[in-house]
């Protein structure tokens, strides 16, 4: 079976209970949990959170198996991958398993589409991800960092001399989601790693929802799904 895990924790150190903040006319978290019922790849809808409202709001959208998380995996320091794991071993003892995607609601920008495109590419790689990125609008190799004294600092100062043209083609995760089998998730694989593969998508659709600036640029994307 297919389970579909969404991490909606209470807290945000940038933006106080985003996850129930409302975007063209719903809470943040309906978005996940629509596109993942109305996909109707997965048996179960799962929320991991540690607040009762938005474990509230799930059940009124569909998601009907969910309980609290432990208050040690909601603090920010939390790690996706353990999130993941909890869940799967919370409710794997009573359902068969196969694989899990795990569903950023922070990212708006997903559909059956994508997401039947992932589990069909995941079908062939039984040790790794499927995941979407999208290309940086300049390659990372030119970049630099800045010091509070206004220092900057090449990341690969060996690049300084090279022309754009001769740089390779750099890409971030687009985090609307992650397609693993149940046991790369157990076994806490890293993400990235060579096993892994992605679904490209042009940066016009990214977001990451954590400013009320994010939430004009999430409602901009919305309204072109």
């Amino acid at each position: 079976m297919n389970i579909a895990i969404i991490p909606a924790r209470a807290g945000s150190k940038r933006l106080k209970n985003k996850n129930l903040k409302t975007l063209s006319g719903k809470p943040l978290i309906y978005y996940a949990i629509s596109t993942a019922i109305k996909s109707k790849l997965f048996d179960d809808v799962v929320i991991s959170t540690d607040s009762p409202k938005i474990l509230n709001k799930a059940k009124k959208f569909g998601a009907n198996n969910n309980s609290l998380r432990s208050k040690k995996l909601s603090d920010n320091r939390t790690l996706l991958l353990d999130v993941v794991k909890y869940e799967i071993q919370k409710h794997e003892k009573s359902k068969s398993i196969k694989n899990v995607c795990c569903i950023l609601p922070t990212n708006i920008y997903n559909n059956k589409k994508l997401l039947t495109l992932g589990l069909k590419r995941l079908s062939n790689n039984k040790k790794g991800y499927i995941f979407c990125a999208t290309k940086t609008p300049t390659s990372v190799f030119r970049c630099f960092t800045k010091k509070k004294n206004q220092e900057t600092k090449m990341i690969f100062p060996s690049m300084f001399n090279k022309g754009s043209h001769l740089l390779q083609d750099t890409y971030f995760d687009f985090g609307n989601f992650y397609w693993a089998r149940k046991n790369t998730w157990l076994n806490k694989k890293i993400i990235f790693s060579k096993d892994s593969r992605f679904i490209e998508i042009k940066n016009k659709y990214y977001s990451d929802i954590n400013t009320l600036e994010d939430f004009k640029i999430a409602k901009n994307i919305l309204n072109k799904r």
